[in-house]
């Protein structure tokens, strides 16, 4: 409330009322909690055990140096999560420790990825398989709320037009990744057809197509080719300071349903 009062003050001269329950308003905190104590810890997990300190040392011991350290069961969960994607091993020194465990060659390159581990294992298989292209835009979907819309303004039944049209993205697939993939190659048949050549098309292409206009322009962020191959290289440059090919290989032959697990 005090973030919103500065706001209007800084707008324009006035005086601001919030009228909120009286239950609500004893609940709220002076300050915000630090982001460590209510975002996931995969990635400060995997950036402590790359700093290669003594193996005495778990995670939790140095976060709870920290001046506002994260609860402990945070930090297991966080560590078993990163042991079931194969970051870390599930055993130190010939026993299962589900606190700690070492950084393996995944979990290095999960590490030096700029997205949630789980979308850079996904990124990793992809670019193992020659898919890396549709591996980012899977990535880039999956990152945001659905790219396609939950409602239609239609002159007759809303619901059945909305069925009608979502039909023809696979959906009787029963994947969200197909269907994306699927909205995906059309839209780049329809700019590649000249449907699609200003702001005003690509946004009547949207709705007629069941299309959240603001989530396509996210997606598209990340579809073109330079950004692919950047991507490429940077995969490129892990695979071959952090792992050799006998890594790679192992990477090829992992469970392909575990992918996105």
């Amino acid at each position: 409330m005090k973030q919103r009062k500065g706001r209007t003050g800084r707008v324009t001269q006035g005086t601001y009322y919030c009228f909120v329950p009286g239950a609500f308003y004893k609940r709220l905190l002076e300050h915000e909690k630090p982001d460590i104590t209510v975002s996931p810890l995969h990635h400060s997990i995997l950036h402590v055990k790359a700093l290669n300190l003594p193996r005495t040392w778990k995670p939790h011991d140095l976060f709870s140096l920290l001046l506002d350290p994260p609860a402990k069961k945070d930090v297991i969960i966080g560590i078993l999560q990163l042991k079931e994607l194969g970051a870390l091993g599930l055993k130190m020194d010939g026993q299962i420790c589900p606190d700690n465990g070492d950084l393996t060659e995944m979990g290095k390159i999960l590490g030096s990825l700029p997205v949630s581990p789980h979308l850079g294992r996904l990124l990793i298989f992809s670019y193992v398989f020659g898919v890396l292209g549709d591996g980012i835009l899977l990535a880039a979907g999956l990152s945001i709320q659905s790219v396609f819309a939950t409602s239609i303004n239609t002159g007759r039944n809303p619901l059945e037009d909305w069925y009608d049209r979502r039909i023809m993205y696979g959906a009787d697939f029963g994947s969200d990744s197909v269907s994306l993939l699927l909205a995906w190659e059309l839209y780049v048949a329809a700019r590649g057809s000249g449907q699609i050549l200003n702001f005003e098309q690509q946004q009547r292409w949207c709705d007629d197509h069941l299309i959240s206009f603001s989530r396509l322009r996210e997606v598209c962020l990340f579809e073109s080719v330079p950004e692919v191959k950047a991507f490429q290289g940077h995969l490129d440059a892990c695979l071959f300071h952090a792992s050799n090919a006998a890594h790679a290989g192992r990477f090829c032959f992992m469970p392909v349903d575990s992918v996105c697990s």
